[in-house]
């Protein structure tokens, strides 16, 4: 009877989310509504949470093994910095919630895993890290202007009553403290200081070309990423600029504007012209 108790309280942990913490959190509680004999009780005192909530993240681990086709560095970089059980067995609550939904596309599942785990960077001290939230916005920005570029049609055109600036099929516009091109060359390179790399603010473009079936990424200048980061296809140039001018008080508006002129020679984004009556 004890060991049968002690297996189903194991398997509670590792299927029902809350209950890891519940038990970790409140034992006595839980052991008394488990109405369980002395013997049982000291077994399951003895239990080691912290170790069944690795498990947990082992599990959760591997039933995410389809996930990772479109991050194979950040899955490197976790791995290398050992973080990978903590941030599924973190995560095993959300995934065991979403599973109870139903069945899941690979690019629903992925978004939930990728969205958790860039709120669980953000809020951990990644001083320890370096770098690791910079690849997870680099291989997600890549990967959603692909999706995006997958799954929107070209665009019909439309009579326009006023100018507006649009990008070309997909577009999006990242700040980042490390440069993702110097983590990943070590990792590829197997370099075992890939915690010593060094801050490179940069600013990166990540366009989806429909013309081309891929996404590049471009290296922006401050003044030109401000500009790019104001386009949402509704504003004319002159308003774009406007939006752009609180970012950078220090640059002039004819600074932003010739930023905004090289973007349309780059062919980023195209300037549209409202039809004469």
């Amino acid at each position: 009877m004890s060991a049968r108790i002690v297996d189903t309280v194991i398997a509670r942990c590792l299927l029902e989310p809350g209950y890891l913490d519940r038990l970790r959190d409140g034992l006595d509680a839980e052991l008394d509504l488990l109405r369980v004999d002395d013997a049982t009780r000291a077994e399951l005192a003895r239990l080691d949470v912290a170790q069944v909530r690795r498990f947990s993240g082992l599990i959760s681990k591997v039933q995410h093994n389809d996930t990772w086709e479109q991050f194979p560095l950040t899955r490197a970089l976790l791995k290398f910095y050992g973080m990978e059980l903590e941030v599924f067995a973190a995560y095993r609550d959300r995934h065991l919630s979403l599973l109870g939904r139903g069945r899941l596309t690979r690019e629903a599942k992925t978004f939930s895993f990728v969205s958790f785990l860039g709120d669980y960077l953000a809020n951990s001290a990644t001083d320890a890290c370096p770098g690791l939230i910079d690849l997870l916005v680099h291989e997600r920005s890549t990967w959603e202007v692909a999706l995006e570029l997958a799954d929107t049609d070209p665009r019909q055109t439309v009579n326009l009553t006023q100018e507006r600036v649009v990008p070309r099929d997909a577009l999006r516009v990242v700040a980042l403290r490390y440069h993702p091109f110097d983590i990943a060359s070590r990792l590829q390179d197997g370099d075992p200081a890939v915690a010593d790399v060094v801050p490179r603010p940069s600013y990166l473009c990540y366009w989806g070309r429909r013309r081309a079936d891929d996404v590049a990424v471009l290296e922006l200048d401050a003044v030109t990423a401000s500009v790019l980061a104001c386009v949402d296809g509704r504003r004319s140039a002159a308003e774009v600029v406007t939006a752009a001018h609180p970012l950078l008080p220090e640059v002039g508006r004819g600074d932003l504007d010739a930023a905004l002129q090289r973007a349309v020679a780059l062919d980023v984004v195209n300037i549209e012209h409202a039809l004469s009556e």
